[in-house]
């Protein structure tokens, strides 16, 4: 079985607090998102239930490699402070399955355990929210489990980290 995850959990997410002059990470939050489409098609949203396990239920919509499929949406969200010009903050994912990585418009990595990914920030203070979505993949062996943890840094400093455990469902028997 092939597990799909698009990216690129307040419980077990751990705020780092850099020296002066670097980025600032204050109210981390992860887990299961809710999201609002609006006319132009931008995603704003915000971390509704703070959850490191994601059930998989396929109960959204979204759009993966330019096809809509069923999906659940989560993500995380955080403000910032002191972020410089060119801030940008590294993100390296760790899977215990292999997955496929891509976005609307198409397929950036398959079948990897391992993934990274970029946030470039607006200069000075903000919010930053990261949605991202699983598409529902059913199971014909009972529940699958898939767990990842990512770890978040800038200028060589651990900013933040956090882990999610997604929970894919057994296909219904007829």
């Amino acid at each position: 079985m092939r597990l799909r995850t698009v990216c690129c959990s307040f419980f077990y997410a751990t705020v780092f607090h850099p020296s002066a002059h670097a980025i600032e990470i204050t109210n981390f939050k992860s887990g299961l998102a809710c999201v609002e489409k609006n006319a132009d098609q931008s995603s704003p949203g915000w971390i509704c239930h703070s959850t490191e396990t994601i059930p998989i239920t396929g109960q959204g919509l979204c759009v993966y490699n330019r096809e809509e499929h069923p999906c659940t949406w989560y993500g995380f969200e955080f403000e910032y402070d002191n972020a410089g010009e060119d801030a940008k903050i590294k993100c390296a994912l760790t899977s215990s399955r292999e997955g496929t990585y891509g976005n609307p418009n198409e397929i950036e990595h398959e079948d990897v355990k391992n993934y990274e990914y970029q946030i470039e920030l607006q200069p000075g203070s903000g919010k930053f929210f990261n949605p991202q979505y699983s598409i529902i993949n059913y199971s014909k062996q009972g529940p699958k489990i898939k767990n990842e943890n990512t770890v978040c840094s800038a200028g060589g400093i651990e900013l933040f980290r956090f882990k999610f455990e997604f929970i894919y469902p057994q296909s219904r028997a007829d």
